[in-house]
């Protein structure tokens, strides 16, 4: 029995690539060759997975040019207190809590109303640093080239990482029935060695 668990730990980490030996049992053949397709198709993806991220730079970069003819940053007066008693928004960036309040805002000689995050408590007349549209209504502030590159990396690695996850469980897979097989064949092989050689 510990013939055979010391052979069946070899097989399944040795690659038996390595001729017609009459030794190498057909699950090893597979195996080998199963994992010999996972490390090519990795190689293929790294060119892949670079121009998967290149073109995911290049649209994002489309974006930036385009919002940034397309954005401005205006400042906005608050028209209201910042009541503490109404609904708490937590800020992305800081503790202070902060809530929605109606705002006014002029682009083009043109008035808007609309309402604003300011800090809870701020009284009447507090200016905020808003992004509008041409039209000035109230937009998100514009991309920027770093967000450009930050996309395109993570377009990239990300697209690596998902083929290789998908990969390297395709040949865990294998190898598992693989490994299952020997099992049954090494049990089987005892089963009748010990038949043939019994004192009965």
């Amino acid at each position: 029995m510990r013939r055979k668990n010391t052979d069946h730990a070899w097989s399944s980490r040795v690659d038996p690539a390595v001729g017609k030996n009459p030794l190498i049992r057909p699950a090893d053949r597979i195996q080998s060759r199963v994992k010999s397709a996972v490390v090519t198709l990795m190689i293929l993806m790294l060119p892949l997975a670079v121009w998967c991220g290149m073109s995911t730079m290049s649209s994002q970069q489309d974006r930036v040019v385009e919002q940034q003819g397309s954005r401005h940053a205006v400042t906005a007066v608050t028209t209201a207190d910042a009541d503490a008693q109404s609904p708490l928004v937590q800020s992305d960036f800081t503790s202070q809590s902060s809530t929605s309040v109606d705002s006014t805002w002029t682009y083009r000689g043109v008035e808007h109303h609309d309402q604003v995050s300011t800090a809870t408590g701020s009284p009447v007349g507090t200016t905020v640093p808003i992004w509008v549209d041409n039209s000035g209504a109230r937009s998100t502030q514009p991309l920027t080239h770093a967000d450009a590159v930050a996309a395109g990396i993570f377009t990239g690695a990300g697209s690596l990482f998902a083929a290789g996850l998908i990969l390297v469980g395709l040949y865990s897979a294998v190898r598992f029935r693989l490994d299952a097989k020997r099992d049954a064949d090494w049990n089987m092989a005892i089963k009748n060695f010990m038949d043939s050689n019994s004192l009965s």
